[in-house]
């Protein structure tokens, strides 16, 4: 099979051992470019709209991908010559998560993010490429998982967005609320023949109420909270929770447990830095 000379970047995915097509991966170029492997493992960027050196990213439900940003290779790549970049894939764990409610109901669109609780930084596998969410059944599949002897860690979250706040004439902020307390399910996933099975169920859990004050007495009616729970081991935060004018706020969705209380302090136009200021038992 020869590369198509209408392609300003093409090549072959191949499995590592076996040198199998890999026809299920999505090759992502910078700035929103991609392609998609065909039957024959093949893939074809056909154009760009700017010269310049571009970072590439591969997607797989079957075979572990590149994700890591410093991992991705660099190509340049212009309109007037072809660049054939061929890559070798691993083969992946795959797990099949269901997720339903206290009474056993699937959990349509939740949100799944997976890792590795033997990475200190907690690193979502594959990052934000990676998360996916469930079907109508509560079903969601997750593949592409490095085969380890340390247990990884799925969290399950499901909320509602709510109508968008104007930021400014530019910009508008989604903003999500959540429907249950979030859920877990600690699993091993070390055979890639095989496709492994789960389940994490989601409560309501209930309201636990708090007052924020600085150490004058004044509320803290600028600032906001978040409740982690203890075993919380993923990048993405539990939602944000706002202080009234009298230093009021309310937890939502709170199962038994012990939670990291973070205040979240604003910084600048759009940022806010978290300080921990509680860690107990709700």
């Amino acid at each position: 099979i020869q590369s198509n000379r209408n392609c300003v970047l093409c090549g072959f995915i191949s499995d590592t051992k076996t040198g199998r097509p890999v026809t299920d991966a999505t090759v992502n170029i910078e700035h929103g470019y991609k392609a998609e492997t065909d039957a024959n493992g093949f893939y074809c960027l056909s154009k760009i709209h700017k010269k310049g050196n571009y970072r590439i990213s591969i997607d797989s439900n079957e075979y572990v991908g590149i994700y890591d940003y410093r991992e991705m290779p660099i190509v340049n790549l212009s309109g007037d010559k072809q660049v054939v970049k061929d890559f070798k894939l691993d083969k992946g764990c795959i797990i099949e998560v269901r997720v339903v409610d206290e009474a056993n109901q699937p959990i349509e669109g939740a949100k799944l993010s997976i890792t590795s609780l033997g990475d200190e930084r907690n690193r979502e596998i594959g990052g934000q490429a990676r998360r996916r969410r469930t079907d109508n059944d509560g079903v969601c599949l997750l593949g592409g998982i490095p085969p380890s002897p340390t247990s990884y860690l799925i969290t399950a979250t499901s909320s509602t967005t709510i109508l968008p706040r104007r930021k400014d004439a530019l910009r508008r902020v989604v903003q999500r609320q959540w429907d249950y307390a979030p859920g877990k399910l600690a699993v091993i996933l070390n055979d890639t023949k095989a496709v492994e099975f789960g389940r994490i169920i989601l409560q309501k859990g209930v309201d636990v109420n708090g007052c924020a004050k600085y150490k004058d007495g004044i509320p803290a009616s600028d600032l906001s909270i978040r409740a982690y729970p203890d075993w919380w081991s993923s990048n993405s935060c539990p939602e944000k929770v706002p202080i009234d004018a009298n230093g009021l706020f309310t937890l939502r969705h709170i199962v038994p447990g012990i939670y990291r209380l973070m205040a979240n302090i604003p910084k600048g136009d759009s940022g806010s830095i978290g300080i921990p200021v509680l860690h107990t038992r709700l």
